[in-house]
């Protein structure tokens, strides 16, 4: 396995730490009646930088070390 492939899986973990994580609390803030839609923007929000940061890691594997 290349360097790449190692970064590549323990990214992929790390931001799957964060993604469960998030998911987590949801159904505790939804179903107490805390869930303001400002808390849900922001889950959505980080949600999608962690998918466009695990995106935009890929195009490190055509780079010549």
């Amino acid at each position: 396995m290349t360097l790449f492939e190692y970064l590549a899986i323990f990214l992929s973990i790390v931001l799957s730490f964060g993604v469960i994580r998030l998911l987590d609390g949801m159904p505790s803030a939804l179903k107490q009646g805390r869930g303001y839609v400002i808390h849900s923007l922001w889950v959505i929000s980080l949600l999608f930088v962690q998918v466009q940061f695990w995106w935009a890691f890929w195009p490190y594997s055509t780079d010549v070390a």
